[in-house]
């Protein structure tokens, strides 16, 4: 008989380093439990033929709307008072039909946007609460949290982790910071789920013709830019874009390409890399990626470069796993909380702090550590082991 498994988290936004601790679990649950059959489901804001196709999948619409404007003084899809009740009685029959439900990876404890039922906090908290009408098992995969300034999101988030059947962070700090607000369920410390992946092979055929350019060879540095939009951050986040085009203007012998890891249209890394290179000199070579590739191709992308500059937590990791050097600026707790743990602290550049300057001394103190790459590839490898224990854990639960 299969095993029905739903994984519930930001999926159907386009985001690599959101999809990857997915198929990251779906790997290791077929690795570890050959003879089990499972099928594997997912709650997405945009199911798409793409998705299902390449992460071998079958999709289901979330609670969520399409986009911003859709949601503008709504509450949940299904819960508000001219909605159509089949929208939720369609999730209530998706709920009753799984046997467990994957919450995360990822950092959706936060409450920016909260409202009774509205934002990441009382969604996830209506979700559990379903579930658990149905006695269905849930597992907290691999999250991270922010500080929370309303009461209203500490308390869901306390119910949150007192339902579910097993609760995992990412990090140290997040939890130290959910026990500090009074929440006594045990909660486990494993590895980012990302570093759980494992690349068969480094072939590059899966590139579009465009981007077969970055596989020549370079004279000096290729740079990956793992970057996204902080326009959210207002002044702080136009300092940071700055600082880094001063950085590359003022560094013109290295080629530089423009990584994507969300495509998104609300949250378009290609179109920000267009921007950005206009304000990058004529003479310096660029390259931008402007394909949608699966999480595990973009990795192989990123061990064809020396150095990555990641805004994106995701950037940073995906960059280690593939064994290259990460500078990371830390626009939120997560990214210095992840290099932290990494062991790789000293790469990290306080959003507050950026200059052209910092950036070239973290280069130039990756360039001198001849040994940063073995102790990388080391990590990864313990980290890598690590991360099965979120597929352990589901596993003992069905």
């Amino acid at each position: 008989m299969k095993k029905k498994i739903l994984f519930i988290g930001a999926y159907g936004i386009e985001n690599a380093g959101d999809d990857l601790p997915m198929l990251v679990m779906m790997d290791n649950l077929k690795e570890l439990s050959p003879k089990s059959k499972f099928e594997f489901h997912a709650l997405s804001r945009h199911p798409n033929k793409w998705e299902e196709k390449n992460y071998n999948i079958i999709q289901h619409q979330n609670l969520e709307y399409a986009n911003r404007e859709e949601a503008m003084g709504k509450w949940l899809r299904g819960l508000n008072f001219d909605d159509d009740r089949g929208l939720f009685n369609d999730f209530l029959e998706l709920i009753k039909s799984m046997d467990i439900l994957i919450i995360g990876a990822g950092n959706f404890i936060i409450d920016i946007s909260i409202d009774v039922f509205k934002g990441p906090i009382p969604l996830i908290w209506w979700y559990i609460h379903i579930a658990k009408l149905y006695n269905k098992k849930v597992l907290l995969y691999g999250f991270s949290t922010a500080l929370l300034s309303s009461e209203y999101g500490r308390l869901l988030t306390k119910e949150i982790m007192n339902k579910s059947d097993i609760v995992t962070v990412r990090d140290k700090d997040s939890k130290k910071y959910l026990k500090s607000i009074g929440i006594e369920k045990t909660i486990q410390v494993l590895p980012d789920p990302t570093l759980g992946v494992k690349i068969k092979n480094q072939k590059f055929s899966f590139l579009n013709k465009d981007d077969k350019y970055i596989l020549e060879k370079h004279s000096d540095l290729k740079i990956a830019l793992g970057l996204r939009d902080l326009s959210f951050l207002k002044d702080k986040g136009k300092t940071v874009f700055k600082e880094i085009i001063s950085f590359i203007n003022k560094n013109p012998k290295y080629k530089y390409i423009f990584i994507p890891q969300s495509t998104y249209f609300e949250d378009d890394d290609i179109k920000l890399a267009n921007e950005l290179s206009k304000m990058i000199r004529k003479d310096i070579d660029i390259h931008i990626i402007k394909n949608r590739y699966n999480p595990k191709d973009l990795i192989k992308i990123y061990s064809l470069c020396d150095v990555t500059i990641a805004i994106r937590l995701h950037s940073a990791v995906f960059s280690q796993i593939a064994t290259t050097p990460a500078i990371a600026i830390s626009y939120l707790p997560k990214v210095k909380s992840y290099m932290k743990d990494f062991g790789t602290l000293n790469q990290v550049i306080d959003i507050d702090k950026i200059t052209a300057q910092k950036i070239r001394n973290k280069l130039d103190n990756i360039r001198k550590n001849k040994s940063l790459k073995t102790t990388i590839k080391e990590i990864n490898i313990k980290k890598n082991k690590e991360v099965e224990k979120y597929a352990k854990l589901v596993l003992s639960l069905l």
